[in-house]
C-alpha cells in the first residue's frame, strides 16, 4: 500500500484491500476461479476508494532508424522490454545508440538490494544481467530464461517432507542450519549450469557460493533485528515473501532444490517465486551480484553505516543512497574490498552447509582482487553476468556505455531471445439481426488468432451508457462463438437500438480485441405466454439496473476496461443533460 509501511510517510490503510492483496501475492487461493474472484473484489474496492488521481505518463520507446532489426514488441513493456537491447542490430553497424530522457537523476540508484527504482537505471541494467526466469513478451507469464526448472508440488492442501541435506540460514546463529524433516508445499529443482559454466564480467567464475551468500544475506538483513530496523522499508516488504522460504538443498555442481510454502495453479509461478537468484523485475534483491560485492556492501551499510541500501534509510540517517555506478560510492565499496584483502577476510560460515565448504579463502582473495581491478579500470562496481557489461558511466555527461561480453563461456548467441511481433486476436465478423421483443436472439462472432480463443460480450444501451447484460459467448467451433439472448431478456429491455460489444481473447497473447455491432429490438404488443419476466440471470444474460450496480465479479478482467468506458459515457451523458 502507499507509504511502504514506513511511519515517516503518509500511509493509506484499507484492511480489506490489504488482505485481498496479500492473498493474491502469496497465492492463497485454491484454483483459477478463486484467484480471479480475489482480483475482481480488490479491483472493485480500489475503484471505490480511488486514492490516486492518475495522469498519463508515457514510458514508451520508439525506433528512429528504419534499418533496425531484431526488435520484439513486448505486450507489457513495448520496445522497452529486456529483449531489444540484447537483440537489436543494424546491418553493417557495430554500435547502437539508445536515447533516454536521462541517464542519471538524483534518485537514479544502482544497487541490487534497494535500488533500480526508476526507468533510467532499469532500462540500462536489463542488458547487463540475466535473470533465471523472465516474463514471456506476448503472454506475460513466467518462463525459464537462463535457468531451467522442474516443479513438484503437494499444494494447495498437501505437504512435502523436506529431505536430509536441506538448509536455511539462521540469522541469530549466523550459520546454515538443517531443516530436514520439516514440511514444504512445493519443491523447485533448478538446473543452473548456464550460470555455473560461465563467468562474471570481471572474469571470476559464477558458483554456488554466489547463491548461498545472496540467500543468506536476504535472510540476515530481514530477520536480524538490528539490520531489519536499519533498513525497515526493505525488510518489512521482503519478509512477507521470505517467510515462505523453507530451505535449499545442493544436489551437485549444477543443480539445487528450493523448498517453499507456496502454491500456484501454474507451476511457472511457483518457480518464479522460488528463484535462488534475483529476478530483475522484483522490487528488492532484483539481481544476484558476485558474493564479494554483496559482502563489501553489507559491511559498508550495516557495520560502517556509511551508506544505505534504501532511499528511506538514506534520508533518515543523512547518508548516501548507495549507487555502485557513482565513482565515490563505488570507491567506498572498493576500499572495503581492499580491507578484506589486507585482513585476509573470509566469511566461511556463509559457505558451509553441514560438513561441506563451497568456497575457499584463496578463491575469496582472488575475487576481491578482481573486483578492485575492475574498479580501477571502469570506476564503478556494476559487475554482472549478462550479454553486455557496463564499460563506462558518467552521470555528469548523462552517458552510459555498454560493450558486448565476448567471453566464450557466455551461454547465449544473437537471436536466441528474438520474438518479433505477436500474432493478434481479431474479431473477423459479427452477425446480428433485428428481433421482436420477447423472441430469442442468436448472434455469432467469428474470431482469428493464436492459441485457444474465447469471447465475452456486453449488451449496452448506447443512449445512456447503461450495461444491460453480459456473459461468456458459447464456443461452437475453435473460432466461432454464439451469443444467445433469451426471450425474457429481449422482452425486459424492450424496443430500442442496442450495442453488442464483443471482447475476444487468447491464452497465447495478452491482448484483447473489441468489436461493436448495433441491433434493434422491435415492439410486440402482447407478451408471449412463454416469457418469464425476472431481474435475475436468464440463461447467460442478466439485467442490470445501473452501471454502478453491476457485479464486477461476474465478468472477466478484460471487461472491466469496457465497463469503465461505458460508465464514463453514461456520466458524460448525464452531465450534458444537466447542463441543458
Amino acid at each position: 500500500m502507499p507509504g511502504w509501511q514506513d511511519p515517516a510517510y503518509w500511509n493509506y490503510v484499507n484492511d480489506e484491500i490489504d488482505a485481498l492483496g496479500k492473498k493474491i501475492s502469496l497465492s492463497e487461493f485454491q484454483d483459477l476461479e478463486t484467484r480471479n474472484k480475489l482480483y475482481r473484489e480488490a479491483t472493485e474496492l480500489c475503484i471505490h476508494d480511488s486514492i490516486r488521481l492518475w495522469v498519463a505518463t508515457r514510458l514508451d520507446a520508439y525506433m528512429l532508424n528504419p534499418n533496425l532489426k531484431g526488435v520484439t514488441n513486448d505486450v507489457g513493456a513495448g520496445l522497452r522490454g529486456t529483449w531489444n537491447m540484447r537483440e537489436a542490430w543494424i546491418p553493417g553497424k557495430d554500435t547502437l545508440v539508445f536515447g533516454h530522457l536521462w541517464v542519471w537523476t538524483e534518485t537514479t540508484t544502482w544497487n541490487w538490494i534497494g535500488g533500480f527504482q526508476d526507468v533510467y537505471s532499469v532500462d540500462v541494467r536489463k542488458a547487463t544481467y540475466d535473470s533465471p526466469v523472465y516474463r514471456h513478451p506476448f503472454t506475460g507469464l513466467p518462463m525459464p530464461f537462463r535457468a531451467s526448472y522442474e516443479v513438484e508440488t503437494a499444494g494447495p492442501f498437501g505437504k512435502l517432507t523436506v529431505p536430509e541435506g536441506t538448509y536455511t540460514w539462521d540469522a541469530k546463529e549466523d550459520k546454515w542450519v538443517s531443516v530436514a524433516g520439516k514440511e514444504a508445499t512445493s519443491k523447485i529443482t533448478w538446473d543452473l549450469s548456464k550460470y555455473f559454466n560461465s563467468k562474471w564480467h570481471h572474469g571470476q567464475p559464477i558458483t554456488i557460493a554466489d547463491i548461498l551468500f545472496f540467500l543468506a544475506s536476504q535472510i540476515e538483513n530481514t530477520y536480524d533485528e538490528d539490520k531489519a530496523a536499519m533498513e525497515s522499508a526493505i525488510a518489512e516488504t521482503v519478509k512477507v515473501t521470505l517467510d515462505k522460504f523453507v530451505g535449499i538443498r545442493i544436489l551437485d555442481e549444477k543443480t539445487v532444490e528450493i523448498y517453499v510454502n507456496y502454491w500456484h495453479f501454474d507451476p511457472n509461478y511457483i518457480a518464479e517465486f522460488g528463484s535462488p537468484l534475483g529476478v530483475d523485475y522484483a522490487m528488492y534483491y532484483s539481481e544476484t551480484p558476485p558474493w564479494e560485492l554483496m559482502a563489501a556492501m553489507n559491511e559498508l551499510v550495516f557495520t560502517k553505516k556509511q551508506a544505505a541500501y534504501g532511499q528511506t534509510t538514506a534520508e533518515k540517517l543523512g547518508i548516501p543512497w548507495l549507487s555502485v555506478v557513482l565513482r565515490d560510492h563505488a570507491e567506498m565499496v572498493k576500499n572495503v574490498l581492499e580491507e578484506f584483502i589486507q585482513k585476509g577476510y573470509f566469511p566461511e560460515n556463509y559457505f558451509k552447509l553441514g560438513d561441506k565448504l563451497y568456497a575457499t579463502k584463496d578463491q575469496a582473495l582472488a575475487r576481491y582482487r578482481a573486483a578492485v581491478s575492475w574498479f580501477n579500470e571502469h570506476e564503478h562496481m556494476q559487475i554482472s553476468n549478462g550479454p553486455y557489461y557496463l564499460n563506462r558511466f558518467d552521470s555528469a555527461a548523462q552517458y552510459a556505455e555498454l560493450k558486448a561480453f565476448r567471453d566464450p563461456t557466455y551461454p547465449f548467441k544473437p537471436g536466441d531471445w528474438y520474438y518479433g511481433e505477436p500474432e493478434m486476436v481479431e474479431v473477423i465478423d459479427v452477425k446480428v439481426s433485428d428481433i421482436i421483443a420477447g423472441d430469442e436472439a442468436v448472434f455469432t462472432a467469428e474470431l482469428s488468432g493464436p492459441g485457444t480463443l474465447g469471447a465475452k460480450y456486453l449488451i449496452v444501451n448506447p443512449a445512456t451508457g447503461q450495461v444491460l447484460g453480459f456473459g461468456e459467448a458459447e464456443k461452437i467451433s475453435p473460432t466461432t462463438f454464439r451469443i444467445k439472448l433469451s426471450k425474457g431478456f429481449t422482452w425486459e429491455i424492450g424496443p430500442g437500438t442496442y450495442n453488442l460489444v464483443i471482447g475476444a481473447y487468447s491464452d497465447r497473447v495478452a491482448f484483447v480485441s473489441e468489436a461493436i455491432e448495433s441491433f434493434s429490438v422491435l415492439k410486440r404488443e402482447v407478451a408471449p405466454a412463454t416469457v418469464t419476466l425476472t431481474k435475475s440471470i436468464v440463461e447467460t444474460t442478466s439485467i442490470v439496473s445501473t452501471v454502478t450496480a453491476m457485479p464486477v465479479e461476474v465478468i472477466g478482467i478484460f471487461a472491466v476496461i469496457l465497463i469503465v468506458a461505458v460508465a464514463l459515457t453514461a456520466i458524460l451523458s448525464r452531465r450534458m443533460k444537466k447542463s441543458t
